[in-house]
């Protein structure tokens, strides 16, 4: 997402009234403007009050008392008396103008577009109306109109600051850095006491990378206009990816203060305090966010992700379908949804996520990592190493593309390229968990037990709540006839997901091969409990009860798992 400082672009309003009739009018709306200029907007509110009162039909003094009521804060007042301006004169192209800026104020974009439009047809020559639309369309993301509406601005006024500022921006939008800066020092050139140029430029840094500059103008930025809420997102941006996460917070803060009804400043600050651990404040933050604009994409897509990586699928899967419904051309609540269907195991679901997100950025590697572990999932081990190839083609330093298409490899009994895949992750990270979970597996099943414990013992270093970690050393301690160490495994793995059958089936497996059938039985009943499905489960308890001569409940539970599909191994 390109950055946009403050999403409405550098807004001009500027006192010009037309035809002055009688001297004692010419007298007041000097007066007024002159109170304007020296910005004592409450002298300049009673001048133009008793300006219309003495000519309730004159343009003029509603102009200018909604350019005072807009320099209050007061907008919807101002929308009131430059509608009154253009009722009592339909042809004042700055009414228009100042109107149309007032609406982008408060959100309504359509109704902007068409006063500035109107302002354009009745007065071509006026620099500033095609500065403010360049500001609508900067909102709405258009961002080559953007830059057309302020090359018309600068060839009509070539030292005009605030068209060089959003020229800057509509370069930043299309991630044109060099073009963004070189416009921004031209603003700072002519404006070097303008906050806002030196945001644009922080911002065109900040996409070069150049994480020290955009830092400097960020900081500038707020000592120039310390309520400039965007300059403390930016810099919290920059500070988020050089992984100041407590600087990053602050910054977020006092975004949050300077402007409460920003999402995308609450959004990111939950986010933050979501990766800290602060996950209460995290979700009240996410919440709130979406209340004040449940039209937000950006916080449902948010929301879900934390609902993901905290293992609320059902949650996730509801916010992330919401900001699909939202903004459907998104590809990161796709991608998202694929991830959380793949926990639950709906392989289908994540395959159709994972196509809408390739289809949508298919330049990302993620969707296609996401789609390789679907088709995995459906044993369609031939695309799975497809679309991981893919993705190690467009990233070929991606460690968990190695570690993906490792998994695939497992899958389809190719060993040693799946022991190449991971051992490729491991070089790029040496303290990646899933290399080595990978490495232990594509052991495992090669039948090389030690290595096998190695690589999970590795794993369950990196990341001591890492159950599968801890399944995959069961079972090379079993392979090594160490049944104890094994079953003490199994033990942890279920005390980290006590929800997980497939744990309470393998354990279940080696207490039969260790004739604890009693046991077995116990593990087995739990596994089928968790998963009614299960059919390895059934089969599995069928063989206990055969060896503890229980012929009738043995042949149900054959029955049962020939009907759930089971085929012996």
């Amino acid at each position: 997402m390109p950055w946009i400082v403050g999403g409405t672009g550098f807004l001009v309003l500027l006192l010009s009234c037309g035809h002055v009739v009688g001297s004692t009018k010419e007298e007041m709306l000097a007066a007024g403007k002159s109170l304007l200029d020296k910005k004592d907007y409450n002298g300049a509110f009673q001048t133009f009050a008793k300006l219309i009162e003495m000519d309730p039909a004159f343009a003029g003094g509603y102009y200018g008392r909604g350019v005072a009521h807009a320099a209050t804060g007061d907008i919807d007042a101002a929308i009131r008396d430059f509608s009154e301006a253009i009722r009592t004169d339909p042809g004042m192209a700055h009414a228009y103008r100042n109107r149309g800026s007032a609406y982008l104020k408060k959100g309504d974009v359509t109704r902007s577009l068409l006063d500035l439009s109107n302002a354009i047809r009745l007065d071509p020559k006026d620099a500033t109306a095609y500065v403010n639309r360049s500001a609508v369309c900067l909102t709405k993301g258009e961002f080559d109109a953007a830059i057309s509406d302020a090359n018309e601005a600068l060839r009509l006024d070539p030292r005009y600051a605030a068209a060089y500022c959003n020229r800057a921006n509509g370069h930043c939008g299309k991630g044109d850095w060099d073009r963004a800066i070189a416009d921004a020092d031209e603003a700072i050139r002519l404006a070097p006491d303008d906050a806002s140029a030196y945001l644009n430029r922080s911002t065109a840094y900040g996409g070069k990378g150049d994480h020290a500059r955009a830092i400097a103008d960020a900081t500038r930025a707020i000592q120039l206009d310390p309520k400039l809420a965007g300059a403390y997102s930016t810099r919290a941006r920059v500070y988020e990816r050089l992984g100041r996460v407590g600087d990053a917070m602050q910054d977020r803060a006092r975004a949050v203060e300077l402007d409460p009804k920003c999402t995308e400043s609450r959004v990111c600050l939950a986010c933050l305090r979501y990766g800290t651990g602060d996950r209460d404040a995290a979700m009240k933050g996410f919440a709130e966010a979406i209340r004040l604009d449940p039209q937000s994409s950006f916080a449902r897509h948010s929301r879900g992700r934390a609902n993901y990586e905290g293992g609320r699928m059902p949650e996730a899967i509801s916010d992330l379908t919401e900001a699909i419904r939202l903004d459907p051309k998104d590809a990161a609540p796709h991608l998202i949804r694929g991830m959380a269907y793949l926990a639950k195991g709906d392989f289908d679901l994540a395959s159709a996520d994972a196509d809408q997100a390739v289809r949508l950025a298919p330049n990302d590697p993620a969707g296609y990592l996401c789609r390789s572990a679907a088709c995995a999932g459906k044993g369609d081990y031939p695309r799975a190493i497809a679309d991981a190839t893919r993705a190690i083609e467009l990233d070929p330093k991606r460690k968990d593309a190695y570690s993906t298409r490792s998994g695939a490899y497992v899958g389809a009994g190719d060993y040693a390229r799946a022991i190449a895949d991971a051992t490729r992750a491991i070089e790029i990270d040496p303290n990646f968990r899933d290399g080595h979970y990978n490495r232990s597996a594509a052991h495992l099943a090669n039948g090389d037990y030690p290595r096998a414990v190695a690589d999970a013992t590795r794993a369950v270093e990196l990341d001591p709540g890492c159950k599968d970690a801890y399944c995959n050393r069961a079972m090379g301690y079993e392979g090594l006839g160490k049944f104890g160490d094994a079953l003490q495994d199994y033990a942890r793995a279920i005390k980290l997901d006590p929800r997980c059958a497939e744990t309470y089936l393998d354990r279940a497996g080696l207490r039969y091969r260790m004739r604890e059938f009693d046991a077995a039985l116990a593990d087995y009943t739990e596994a089928i409990r968790l998963d009614p499905k299960l059919a390895a489960a059934y089969h599995g308890r069928g063989l206990a009860y055969e060896k503890k001569g229980d012929k009738a409940k043995a042949e149900e539970d054959f029955k049962q798992a020939k009907k759930l599909g089971y085929k012996p191994q």
